[in-house]
């Protein structure tokens, strides 16, 4: 009898520690929701208030009407690739409603590429319209750009053997890609535009790729968290296209380039 009261006290010690460790994760879970929809709805009253434009009546009506809202996203995308026709650099254009993806001198464009795939946050379907039509209406200042792969190729040069040697071409490019080929561009107004390959690729590669991009936001995130403070919502833009146009693409953008977007 003794010893089976011995036995028991274990066991309850392990059946607490389960319970505590499940209402922590569950604490945990719920605290991380109730974040991540006070992030939202912040960056929707942020965005609303610094783009929002005050209208009449009159107007207000008007742009309740999907096709005028419609046009009114055009214009602004036009707004915005003349303010880049005033740049001397290489800018690039996205045409979500067209689906392309251009390079762009001077107003000119000089390489469009098709979009195969596109995806975008649900945050632009709660923004008051007049507030998306100025948030497309300037360009996007491209802050940081990282990618899979190097913005220059890696030039690996032989040493000759002898004078014999000297006189021969040495130098050659590596032009060798990782196995996922994609990029992001991170915007002074808080947009992530993504570009990725639209070619099949292992999904154990792509899961890896996924959870190390999920990971460097959750970290950002997580850190608020745990100071209390509400992290901040990044809007996004995913996109697919060809392989090597998404190389091509990267290499040629200047480090502080800018982007029009047409949503």
């Amino acid at each position: 009898m003794d010893d089976q009261l011995i036995e028991d006290k274990p066991n309850k010690k392990g059946c607490l520690f389960k319970l505590i460790l499940i209402f922590l994760i569950l604490l945990l879970i719920a605290v991380c929701t109730t974040f991540s929809v006070l992030s939202l709805t912040n960056k929707i009253k942020i965005i609303n208030r610094n783009y929002s434009t005050i209208y009449n009546t009159d107007s207000i009506n008007l742009y309740r009407n999907p096709d005028l809202v419609k046009f009114k996203l055009e214009e602004a995308f036009l707004k915005s690739k003349l303010q880049l026709s005033e740049n001397d650099s290489i800018n690039l254009s996205i045409n979500l409603k067209d689906s392309t993806l251009c390079l762009e001198i001077k107003g000119t464009s000089v390489y469009i590429i098709p979009i195969t795939t596109i995806k975008r946050s649900k945050i632009f379907d709660n923004i008051e319209k007049s507030a998306l039509i100025n948030y497309f209406s300037t360009p996007f200042c491209v802050m940081q750009q990282k990618a899979t792969f190097l913005k220059a190729p890696l030039i690996i040069k032989k040493a000759p053997k002898d004078t014999s040697e000297v006189e021969k071409n040495n130098v050659q490019a590596d032009t060798i890609l990782p196995e996922i080929v994609a990029c992001r561009f991170y915007t002074d107004k808080g947009l992530i535009i993504n570009i990725r390959q639209n070619e099949n690729i292992k999904k154990l590669s792509l899961y890896k790729h996924k959870f190390i991009y999920n990971l460097e936001l959750s970290t950002l995130q997580l850190k608020k968290i745990i100071r209390l403070k509400t992290p901040d919502y990044i809007p996004w833009i995913y996109i697919e296209i060809d392989k090597k146009d998404a190389v091509s693409i990267y290499r040629a953008l200047p480090d502080n380039t800018f982007i029009s977007v047409q949503i």
